[in-house]
């Protein structure tokens, strides 16, 4: 037998996701059509890449998250239970979750209402950095008011992501893989996408999260307005 004390970040994790089990989670799932989002993603990355940013799908995931946002705000928000209060915000503070050596950290972009694709992918890269490196100061690990998470970059196929409280809501991403799906009534080969949300049954209900689900949807399937 081996044991091991909980200490450091593995510790605060802990209690972070106890505390996030206490949510009442309600959960959609929808697979979509990505083949024109990895073409985009394909036609993109010389430019990004120019500029020394390795360009990936996740600033487009977020474009798409952050655009359903600002038409869900009942989904940026925050909750205290103690309180009895919903405070919902009209800035975007968007979280990433980024594995690290110790534990998952998740670093939060600011007021990312209007951030181009461009910026998103800057600074997710440069905050994953600091993340990974430990140096990321607590003013950029806190004020999140909705997290994304995508663990298809890390191969899997898809999951059921667990709400950082006090949030309300997180989205998560799986892998994106061929599938056959049925293309005008005729089986075709596509990249299919795992879209999948959870939210706290105490501030949205089903028909709120099936709206807000596929409205990132739609957008992901016409990814040019995540670029415009």
């Amino acid at each position: 037998m081996t044991l091991i004390q909980l200490r450091g970040l593995r510790r605060q994790i802990a209690t972070s996701m106890s505390e996030a089990l206490r949510i009442p989670h309600i959960t959609e799932f929808k697979e979509i059509d990505a083949t024109a989002l990895m073409g985009l993603r394909s036609e993109l990355a010389p430019q990004f890449e120019k500029d020394g940013i390795k360009f990936s799908v996740t600033p487009l995931l977020m474009r798409a998250c952050v655009i359903a946002l600002q038409n869900h705000p009942s989904f940026n928000a925050r909750f205290d239970s103690e309180m009895g209060e919903i405070r919902q915000y009209d800035d975007i503070n968007l979280g990433f979750a980024t594995a690290t050596e110790d534990g998952l950290i998740v670093p939060v972009m600011r007021k990312v209402n209007d951030f181009t694709v461009a910026i998103l992918a800057k600074q997710t890269e440069q905050l994953a950095e600091l993340a990974k490196t430990r140096k990321a100061t607590s003013d950029q690990l806190g004020g999140g008011t909705f997290t994304v998470t995508n663990f298809g970059s890390f191969g899997t196929w898809l999951g059921t992501p667990i709400i950082r409280p006090p949030e309300v809501a997180i989205a998560g991403f799986g892998r994106i893989a061929e599938k056959v799906i049925p293309v005008d009534g005729v089986p075709a080969v596509r990249m299919v996408l795992p879209i999948v949300v959870a939210a706290d049954h105490r501030i949205n209900d089903g028909a709120h999260l099936g709206a807000f689900v596929s409205d990132i949807a739609k957008l992901l399937l016409n990814p040019e307005s995540l670029v415009k």
